[in-house]
Order: structure tokens, then C-alpha cells, then sequence
């Protein structure tokens, strides 16, 4: 009897280690701030879950991957500044008084001697999901 016992906890311990370790390589890539080969972390929201990510090539980030609260979404022909001061930046707030959300992107498009040239992407947020907003020139 001892020894289908301990036969039976062994090959319980051993699904069960087998178990865990299917679940965190699994689960492992899709946590926030996960590293996307090729690309890296250009901006983070580590509160609302959001990582902007780009590929560095000739002083400007390239092809930007936003995971916003897990789900990764691609905006390649945005090009931004590759200077640390001039970083991307992410705002996730209320800027309507609608009672939601916001997802704002700013990328430096340029800059010189007192000038600084930003593009803005404003996104609705619906469920986690996002939506490009229309703004008419103003």
C-alpha cells in the first residue's frame, strides 16, 4: 500500500509541477511590459496597464505596438523623435467629462531652437477597446 502511495504523490507532484509550468510559459508573454523582440519599451503606464512600444532605426522610433490592458495593436507609419527628452508619452484620462476614458498618445515629431513640433493620437476607450477619435482642424 506505501508504495502506490507514494507512486501516486509522485506522479501527482509531477502534474501538478508540469501544470505550473505550462501556465507561467503561457501566461508569461502576455504580462504588461513583456518584451516584444525587435522592439522596445518607449513608454509606460505601469497603473492603467499600457506599454508603447517602437523599433529605434536611424535617430527615430518606428513602428509602434501599443498594449493597452493586454491587448497589442499596431500603428506602424507613426514616427517619433528618439531623444530621451522628447519621449512619447501616454495619458489615459478623462479629457471630455464623458465618464470615460481616454487613451492620448504624443509623439515628438521634431524640434529645434524653441520649437517643438508634437502629433497627438486621442483614442475612445470602450471596454478596454480603443477607437481612433475624429478631431477636426481646429
Amino acid at each position: 500500500m506505501n508504495k502506490e502511495n507514494g507512486l501516486g504523490t509522485l506522479f501527482s507532484m509531477r502534474t501538478i509541477i508540469g501544470l505550473i509550468l505550462a501556465v507561467v510559459l503561457i501566461i508569461q508573454p502576455t504580462i504588461a511590459g513583456a518584451e516584444i523582440e525587435g522592439y522596445e519599451i518607449v513608454s509606460r503606464n505601469d497603473k492603467e496597464n499600457i506599454t508603447l512600444y517602437a523599433k529605434k532605426m536611424n535617430g527615430l522610433f518606428r513602428d509602434f505596438k501599443i498594449n493597452f490592458k493586454g491587448g497589442l495593436y499596431s500603428r506602424p507609419f507613426w514616427i517619433s523623435e528618439s531623444n530621451p527628452t522628447y519621449a512619447p508619452q501616454i495619458i489615459y484620462e478623462d479629457i471630455n467629462r464623458d465618464q470615460k476614458k481616454e487613451l492620448i498618445i504624443i509623439l515628438a515629431k521634431g524640434y529645434g531652437t524653441g520649437v517643438l513640433l508634437e502629433e497627438v493620437y486621442v483614442f475612445d476607450t470602450l471596454n478596454n477597446w480603443w477607437f481612433k477619435r475624429k478631431w477636426s482642424d481646429c
